[in-house]
């Protein structure tokens, strides 16, 4: 279900302040009106202004109603991203190896410790194969 987009129903860009806001809604409320403006389909235009500033005059509401936009953009680019042709496998398997990626101390005492983990449960069971 496409979700509304409040900030251009509004006028507004989506790091506007809640002055901008209140002084669009103030303004788009004036000018479609019912009561000076007749017609069923600026009716239907004033109460989703009115929508509009309800969610984006609330602080919670409009973390939440963000949150929610950003989530479909991100499908949309994920659905966007599966229709892109992938590129066809090479016969020979090549090692991606990044030259930036560098090693941090903790990786590196990681890393030796599982290494020396490893030898010692190989010593025992040799140790153990022994007896």
């Amino acid at each position: 279900m496409p979700i509304n987009n409040f900030y251009k129903i509004l006028g507004l860009h989506p790091q506007a302040t809640e002055a901008e806001i209140k002084s669009a809604f103030r303004a788009l409320a004036k000018k479609f009106h019912p009561d000076k403006v007749k017609g069923s389909s600026q009716d239907q235009r004033f109460s989703e202004i009115v929508n509009a500033y309800k969610v984006l005059s609330n602080k919670s509401r409009r973390f939440r109603y963000d949150a929610e936009r950003r989530l479909a953009e991100r499908d949309k680019m994920d659905v966007f991203v599966s229709q892109v042709k992938k590129p066809e496998k090479k016969a020979r398997r090549s090692v991606n190896i990044n030259p930036n990626l560098k090693m941090n101390e903790n990786h590196a005492k990681v890393n030796s410790i599982f290494i020396i983990g490893l030898y010692v449960v190989l010593l025992i069971i040799i140790i153990m194969l022994l007896r």
